[in-house]
């Protein structure tokens, strides 16, 4: 197993180094060329300051990170 970025793997995939990848399905990935199936649901936690103020979110996405 390798970890390594997303865009390094599908790089890997593209030139046939790898066979498969098992990526977030937050990875954009061209499906047009590849075939995806959903492989594993997982719940993600968020680890943060008691202070910081998605703390005080119930809910929060990817987005709310965005810089």
């Amino acid at each position: 197993m390798k970890l390594t970025s997303s865009q390094q793997l599908i790089h890997q995939l593209e030139s046939n180094s790898i066979e498969f990848l098992v990526l977030s399905d937050q990875v954009e990935v061209d499906e047009s060329r590849y075939q995806t199936c959903a492989f594993y649901q997982d719940r993600l936690v968020l680890i943060a300051r008691p202070d910081h103020c998605v703390v005080l979110k119930r809910r929060c996405t990817l987005y709310d990170f965005q810089m």
